[in-house]
């Protein structure tokens, strides 16, 4: 998020300092926000909510991944190790690897 955010203020500042063809300051803000999520990350980020919609559309994880995975973490299934999650089981871990 704060890649996108650099490259917003990048791109307005670089917008503000070219005026090709720009007209308006709503026309800079929406050229610098573009340029923030072309070259900031924000595809990956779209990419990453269209493939979690397309799972939960198939029933494959729920539509609150995040309040199940700490439902097991609380559980003690898993255990949250940065921004992720491991198995502390090993039998469980095995278990679901082998389920296809």
């Amino acid at each position: 998020m704060i890649t996108v955010l650099c490259w917003l203020i990048l791109g307005l500042i670089i917008l503000n300092l070219f005026p090709v063809g720009i007209q308006s300051k709503t026309s800079i803000i929406t050229w610098g926000m573009i340029l923030g999520l072309l070259f900031g990350g924000g595809i990956t980020v779209i990419q990453h909510f269209i493939l979690r919609f397309i799972l939960w559309l198939k029933g494959y994880i729920p539509i609150n991944l995040i309040r199940l995975l700490n439902y097991a973490s609380d559980r003690i299934f898993l255990q949250r190790v940065g921004g992720g999650y491991i198995f502390i089981h090993r039998m469980l871990l095995e278990h679901f690897a082998w389920m296809k």
